[in-house]
This record gives structure tokens, sequence and C-alpha cells, in this order.
């Protein structure tokens, strides 16, 4: 099954999570912004920032998941602090 991460965020924490799970899983990673066609994807990770108007960038990149993509796993990252 081929696999790509796509990520959206604001303050680059989703990014940060990312990256580690690409680089643990050994995936494919691109910013939303990046993506012109995901047909050739089997299964879509979406990791992105979630904010009051919903997940950043998730709207854009659903225009673009057609009906021939198998699964979709969406990964919210909220509220961090730091100590």
């Amino acid at each position: 099954m081929k696999t790509i991460i796509i990520y959206g965020s604001n303050y680059g924490h989703a990014k940060i999570y990312a990256v580690e799970l690409a680089k643990r899983l050994k995936l494919e990673i691109l910013n939303y912004t990046e993506i012109k066609k995901l047909t050739s994807y089997d299964c879509i990770i979406y990791v992105g920032g979630l904010y009051a108007g919903g997940v950043k960038g998730f709207k854009k990149i659903s225009r673009k998941i057609i009906n021939n993509i198998k699964k979709v796993i969406l990964i919210t990252v909220g509220l961090l602090t730091e100590t």
C-alpha cells in the first residue's frame, strides 16, 4: 500500500510529529501546500494543528482526495504546553 504523510502546521508542532512519524515509518512527507496530485497513493496520513476553524489545511487537501484512495488517517495536534 503506497502511503504518504501530509501535514499542516502554523507553529511547527504538527510538523515535528509528522517528521518523526515519517522517519519511523520510512514514508514520504509533504506540506499540504506542496500537494498537486494524490492519485498514486492508497493511504494518506494527515497530521494537522487543531484550531477553532478545523484542522490546518485539511479542507484544502480533502478536495484532492479522490474515490480510489482506500484509507485516510487524520491525526490532530491540539494545545501543546511547555514546562
